[in-house]
């Protein structure tokens, strides 16, 4: 169960990574997050700090 939660967050990290970089790239840091550009960013990065807290959490659960 360890390995295959292992495999989901290492494949979610890369996965991640690879979406925000151009985002990253060409985001313009004006702190104008309304942005299209600054949302798109900031969701993958939402969601994988939520699915790491819930992982962490789950895991201290059992």
């Amino acid at each position: 169960m360890e390995l295959y939660w292992g495999i989901i967050v290492s494949n979610a990290v890369d996965a991640t990574l690879q979406r925000m970089e151009p985002s990253l790239l060409f985001m313009k840091y004006d702190g104008n997050l309304g942005g299209t550009t600054g949302i798109n960013a900031l969701v993958p990065v939402l969601g994988m700090s939520a699915f790491f807290i819930y992982s962490i959490s789950y895991n201290n659960w059992q």
